[in-house]
C-alpha cells in the first residue's frame, strides 16, 4: 500500500511538473507590479476599461480575447501575455499574468514600468471601489 501511494504521488508530481513546463513564463524582472483578485465577471469590464488607457497595443478587441483566455484557464493554472502598449506617447512593455485559484476568481497582475504600474494600480483600486469590493 505504501509503495502504491508513493508511486501515485511520484506520477502526480511528474505530471504536474510537465504541465507547468508547457506554459513558458514571461520574464518580468525589472518591472513593477499592479495586482488584484477579481470575480470572473469583473475581468471583462476592467480589461476593456484598461484598454482605453492606451493609444495602441491593447485595444478592446484584444482585451476581449484576453478575457476569453483568462476565463478558459483551468483552476490552479497560470497564464501570461505580453503587449507593447503606447501610453502618454511612450511605448511600454505590459505583461499580464493570471492565476486561477478558483473557477470564478482569477488573480490578475500587471507588470510594467513603475509609472504605468502605479497608474494601473490606481485604476484597479477605483474599479474595485466602484464594484463595491
Amino acid at each position: 500500500m505504501t509503495k502504491l501511494l508513493a508511486t501515485l504521488i511520484l506520477l502526480l508530481s511528474i505530471s504536474a511538473a510537465s504541465w507547468a513546463q508547457q506554459i513558458p513564463q514571461i520574464d518580468v524582472s525589472g518591472l513593477s507590479e499592479a495586482s488584484m483578485n477579481f470575480d470572473q465577471e469583473g475581468v471583462s469590464p476592467f480589461l476593456v476599461e484598461l484598454s482605453h488607457s492606451f493609444t495602441s497595443g491593447l485595444d478592446a478587441s484584444q482585451a476581449g480575447a484576453l478575457v476569453q483566455s483568462i476565463d478558459s484557464l483551468p483552476v490552479e493554472q497560470t497564464g501570461n501575455w505580453e503587449y507593447k502598449v503606447v501610453a502618454n506617447s511612450k511605448t511600454e512593455r505590459l505583461v499580464v499574468v493570471a492565476f486561477k485559484d478558483d473557477v470564478d476568481a482569477p488573480d490578475l497582475a500587471f507588470y510594467s514600468s513603475p509609472e504605468l504600474a502605479a497608474r494601473i494600480q490606481g485604476q484597479l483600486e477605483s474599479f474595485a471601489q466602484a464594484q463595491g469590493w
